[in-house]
């Protein structure tokens, strides 16, 4: 395995430094892997999609630049090296329950032919979905009764929001027969997924607590990887049920929550290296979407994984390191996220009479 590759075609030209191998054409390069990439054409460990974003929209000298390209690799070769998250998987069977109330007999065919066993109904017969992808647990509703059927799936065109909580509950209302079945081939026979967060009992507020206490990150999963057990003052972590969002992270009041893939110990590591820079926290699933921007010289894109994920010592640390003020981007930031900003603006405002972090919806 190579540690750095970078993909050039479709981007203007860069001078780059030697340990970077520059790649042209997909063919020839298939076989390569890579710990850090700048495109998914080329096969990675970890793909920087910040590096295409910086490169195409930066005022910076070309010099400048690949000094910088350079940083934005070492930040992932760290994020890389310090990552605390696990790798779990699951076998995955294919049986699948259907609820839509437009005829989908194509869908229903397709997915027989491919050997999903499937079971179609109605909206109105779905009672209640819980449990977790491959042991699913669905109640449906007859006539005089109500029977209760496992499954591996669930799909429902339709859903409200307590019908997708579970992992392997889809909304399929625009899909098209085809996406659905990638989407299922995906997941079975073998679910992969990892840890997101990382967990210290020792100082969560609400566990193991005589107090009945509040557990924001509980409220705030928009899924069911984090419960309250109210009887035994304990926190239920379904890994396999986290998407990942972060939010729980942010809203956390003592910093028993941890994002396993960005521990602050790594973040501050990476925050090091923008000594001099003017940090741009933006998501790196909004780097995609991006449009073009004009970024001007000295600032330098940090890619994290996600605008709800960032807490106030993410932005302390941005801030000492860095020497400058933050730009956090993040259309979608959270509530934690929002409070964060607030927070260390509020200390700035009364040391210095202006704020430090500046929060952008839209570029």
């Amino acid at each position: 395995m190579k540690e750095h590759g970078f993909y050039a075609a479709g981007l203007k030209d860069v001078v780059l430094s030697d340990d970077i191998e520059i790649c042209g054409d997909e063919e020839e390069t298939k076989n390569e892997e890579f710990i850090v990439a700048n495109s998914p054409k080329l096969k990675a460990q970890i793909y920087a999609p910040e590096i295409n974003f910086y490169i195409e929209n930066s005022a910076d000298e070309p010099l400048q630049i690949a000094k910088n390209v350079d940083i934005l690799y070492r930040a992932k070769d760290i994020a890389f090296d310090g990552a605390l998250d696990s790798d779990y998987q699951k076998p995955i069977g294919k049986n699948v329950i259907l609820a839509c109330d437009e005829p989908r007999e194509g869908l229903v065919g397709l997915l027989r032919q491919h050997g999903f066993k499937v079971i179609a109904l109605s909206r109105a017969e779905i009672k209640f979905v819980y449990g977790e992808i491959g042991d699913l647990a669905v109640t449906i509703l007859s006539e005089r009764d109500e029977v209760e059927t496992e499954a591996d799936f669930f799909l429902i065109s339709g859903a409200t929001p307590y019908q997708l909580r579970q992992s392997g509950c889809y909304e399929i209302s625009g899909l098209k027969d085809d996406e659905i079945l990638e989407i299922l081939n995906s997941k079975s026979p073998v679910y992969h997924y990892k840890n997101s967060t990382i967990f210290d009992p020792a100082i969560c507020q609400y566990q193991g607590r005589r107090n009945e206490l509040r557990a924001p990150c509980a409220e705030i999963c928009p899924t069911v990887a984090i419960l309250k057990n109210d009887e035994k003052r304990e926190l239920v972590f379904s890994h396999i049920d986290c998407v990942g969002c972060g939010a729980c992270v942010s809203v956390c009041p003592s910093g028993a929550l941890k994002f396993a893939k960005l521990p602050q110990s790594v973040f501050g590591e990476i925050a090091k290296l923008y000594a001099g820079k003017i940090p741009l926290l933006i998501a790196e699933s909004e780097i995609a979407s991006a449009p073009a921007v004009q970024l001007p010289c000295g600032a330098l894109p940090f890619g994290i994984f996600g605008s709800k994920q960032i807490d106030e010592a993410n932005l302390l640390s941005a801030m000492q390191e860095s020497g400058s003020s933050v730009i956090v981007y993040g259309a979608d930031a959270g509530e934690g996220t929002r409070e964060a900003v607030e927070l260390i603006n509020g200390i700035s405002r009364a040391i210095y009479g202006k704020d430090a972090v500046f929060l952008a919806r839209n570029l």
